[in-house]
């Protein structure tokens, strides 16, 4: 029989304004068209690529949302936590691990404040833009103070976010049809705060709804620079999971670093 896995928490979950977006009932409607199976597999691939962890390796998913990369990692054979500061995405996640039968540690906490044993994994990875939710830069840069403080030494960290050169040059407001309906999202960025808000709103049947995503986005400068910072050294960067070079057009920002 399957273990279930564990849920814990210990103190209150600060509310920054984006625990309503993936808290809303059609979040995981939406996000399934988007990060699909043969998206999942492709990226699992790639973390175990680029982490080269060995079988038994202690990993962390920091922001593991629904463990939709935490799953398959624990199902490969690896030792994962899954932390995240939305309690219904981790009852999901819950759920899916004890249906494929795999134990994983899940945490309900902010990813700021760890609070888990030091030097205690092997990798950290922090994917699908789950970095940059914090009200300020220095919310954001003690989450990366944490990840040092966790990782074993020359432990390395994982992190994949929006490209901000490229997407503030080429996402527009627009409309488009997803899972079944038609979402119109209203885009804006400020460049003197670095972050971006998007307005979703959509009519499913008689039905009209919508949701605000926010998030600050770093350009690869400042987040290298906030990496050094926090103790960790570069040493990788891409534009996307297949391992193409990163440039200011990639789709994605991915970047690994190791604990100095």
């Amino acid at each position: 029989m399957a273990e279930l896995a564990a849920i814990t928490a210990d103190r209150e979950i600060d509310d920054d304004g984006w625990q309503e977006f993936f808290s809303h009932p059609q979040f995981l409607r939406f996000s399934s068209a988007i990060l699909t199976a043969e998206r999942t597999a492709a990226e699992v691939a790639a973390v175990r690529r680029w982490l080269g962890p060995p079988s038994g390796a202690s990993l962390l998913d920091l922001g593991c949302g629904y463990g939709r990369i935490a799953v398959p990692l624990a199902a490969a054979g690896y030792r994962v936590t899954g932390l995240d500061a939305n309690a219904a995405m981790l009852a999901k996640a819950a759920a899916d691990a004890e249906a494929a039968g795999v134990a994983i540690d899940f945490v309900h906490r902010d990813m700021r404040e760890m609070a888990l044993p030091a030097e205690s994994f092997d990798a950290v990875l922090n994917l699908s833009t789950a970095f940059g939710y914090a009200d300020d830069a220095d919310g954001d840069l003690a989450t990366l103070e944490a990840v040092r403080t966790v990782l074993r030494p020359a432990g390395l960290f994982l992190i994949d976010t929006e490209n901000r050169d490229a997407k503030i040059r080429t996402a527009r407001s627009t409309s488009f049809a997803m899972a079944g309906v038609k979402i119109t999202c209203r885009r804006d960025f400020d460049p003197l705060t670095g972050r971006w808000r998007e307005a979703m709103s959509w009519t499913d049947g008689d039905a009209t709804d919508g949701s605000v995503f926010s998030v600050r986005l770093y350009s690869a400068t400042e987040l290298t620079t906030m990496l050094r910072r926090a103790g960790l050294q570069l040493v990788g960067a891409w534009g996307g999971f297949d391992g193409q070079p990163y440039t200011i057009d990639s789709g994605r920002m991915i970047m690994l670093a190791r604990r100095a």
